[in-house]
């Protein structure tokens, strides 16, 4: 039973631990796409 515990802990702290970094890396991702230089690319028409 102490085995069994032990596991099911390990496993609910190792998925909390999980969403907390994959929240962080979508957090900055977001960041980073709001943070992005804007670029403007222009056709060239000169003839």
């Amino acid at each position: 039973m102490k085995l069994l515990r032990l596991m099911l802990s390990i496993v609910l702290i190792a998925g909390a631990l999980w969403v907390i970094v994959i929240e962080q890396m979508a957090g900055a991702s977001a960041n980073a796409f709001v943070n992005a230089p804007m670029v403007t690319i222009r056709a060239n028409t000169y003839r």
